[in-house]
């Protein structure tokens, strides 16, 4: 099971990075009249960042050689965002910024956690893993319905993620795909309607969300 929300949010050190004009970036909220329909559409502002915070749980019941393993996870990444310019085909650019993480696993009862804004975090592998998530940036190009039609910066990720390890360089090149992240994007521009809605009227957007390669764990 996994639940996604979504919000827009301060970015987690206020001391070190400050969010300008925070409301820049927001979908507008535009008044209509019962029955009249509108577009609902972003309204970017050149190189003003805004700020998000997306959390993401999932409950895992798994049964390993007749033992219950039961997985709580929680993680929320604070994300920047920051419009550049159109390219040639009128295609918006926006940049996508890391800008910090936390972390709960509770594997068999036991508790792993990170916090990239706590200094005292944990010390461990996995803590290393995520910390080098912080800082990445990402190029994406949104078509005129906001789908993100292509991300730059996968193969700069790529590198950091693996420099502590390089024996998870495969298996990161596949979960870590193009495609994959694109996705991380979609709950943020997907949110909006791609034709006009009548105030009142609820509309559907329907997304996939990758979880990573499957493992067939039967006996051969």
């Amino acid at each position: 099971m996994i639940a996604l929300s979504t919000t827009t949010a301060q970015p987690p050190d206020k001391d070190k990075a400050k969010a300008p004009d925070a409301d820049k970036g927001k979908a507008p909220e535009a008044p209509a009249a019962a029955g009249d329909k509108i577009d609902l559409k972003w309204n970017f502002e050149k190189d003003k960042p805004f700020y998000q915070e997306m959390t993401t749980k999932t409950t895992q019941d798994m049964k390993v050689m007749g033992m219950d393993v039961n997985q709580r996870q929680e993680q929320t990444f604070y994300f920047s965002w920051t419009y550049k310019d159109e390219d040639k085909d009128k295609n918006k650019v926006v940049v996508q910024r890391i800008e910090g993480v936390k972390l709960t696993i509770q594997i068999a009862g036991n508790p792993i956690t990170f916090d990239s804004t706590n200094p005292t975090t944990s010390n461990n592998a996995l803590a290393e893993f995520f910390k080098a998530l912080v800082g990445s940036e990402f190029k994406l190009t949104l078509d005129k319905d906001y789908k993100v039609v292509k991300v730059e910066g996968r193969d700069e990720f790529l590198r950091k993620l693996t420099q502590a390890n390089q024996q998870m360089e495969p298996l990161l090149k596949k979960i870590l795909s193009e495609e994959a992240l694109k996705q991380m994007a979609d709950p943020t521009f997907g949110l909006l309607p791609s034709t006009a809605v009548a105030k009142g009227v609820p509309w559907t957007r329907e997304s996939k969300l990758s979880l990573g390669p499957s493992v067939d764990t039967r006996a051969a």
